[in-house]
């Protein structure tokens, strides 16, 4: 600390360096410390990352994920596929033919697909036969004789939800009072009803662009000029 006084007309400067002892074990002790919040942060850091981290690992399950992709508006545009009525009757006496020995329902889950060859030979005869093949992405899937059979009893519908609503309509499982269009109606001038004859935009052609859009539906051009002003004389 220091102290300035005057005495008899001199200042006199007093150090009191009792107050300012630092002595080396103070200084191991101060860095001590440091050194060991510092671990405690990182040991803090750790864990949080490794705790999130398990949370995202079981963020959601494959049930969870399964059931929100059933949920999009639309899907791959897979081949639709329905199985027939004796699907395991043609599948067993399938798998029979190429295993080269009779199989029975009670053996597909015994009987594995670990060797590829076996694998490619039972799915390449599988697919010639039902006319639908097992996608890329549901291969590692089959390991079994009994996965495979699972699969091809399984439909596969490729219609969106609106496609889908509207073949509810058409079998008369919606309420009346809601009608579900599937296709735009266009104006074409032709049709045996008055309003397919007569229309509020004479002047105006129907122009269809789109790539896809132009097989399914004609382009109307309208017979009046757009420019000219006596139309109707």
């Amino acid at each position: 600390m220091f102290s300035l006084n005057r005495i008899g007309g001199r200042c006199s400067c007093r150090v009191d360096l009792h107050r300012f002892k630092y002595t080396r074990s103070t200084a191991n002790r101060t860095g001590g410390e440091v050194e060991i919040l510092k671990l405690k942060r990182m040991n803090e850091l750790t864990e949080g990352k490794r705790k999130d981290s398990n949370e995202l690992t079981n963020l959601v399950t494959l049930e969870a994920q399964m059931a929100s992709m059933k949920t999009k508006g639309f899907l791959r545009r897979y081949k639709p596929y329905s199985p027939p009525s004796n699907v395991e009757q043609v599948f067993l006496e399938t798998c029979s033919s190429v295993l080269g020995t009779e199989i029975s329902s009670q053996q597909l889950v015994d009987i594995d697909l670990e060797d590829l060859e076996t694998k490619f030979a039972v799915l390449s005869s599988l697919s010639d036969r039902f006319k639908h093949s097992v996608h890329n992405s549901r291969l590692g899937d089959m390991r079994t004789l009994s996965d495979v059979l699972l699969f091809y009893q399984s439909p596969v519908n490729n219609m969106n939800p609106y496609e889908m609503l509207h073949a509810e309509g058409q079998e008369g499982k919606l309420p009346l009072n809601l009608n579900i269009q599937l296709e735009p109606k266009r104006f074409s001038g032709e049709g045996d009803k008055q309003l397919d004859k007569v229309t509020a935009f004479p002047r105006t052609s129907t122009i269809v662009s789109g790539l896809e859009t132009r097989d399914k539906f004609k382009a109307h051009k309208s017979a009046l000029d757009p420019y000219e002003e006596l139309d109707y004389e």
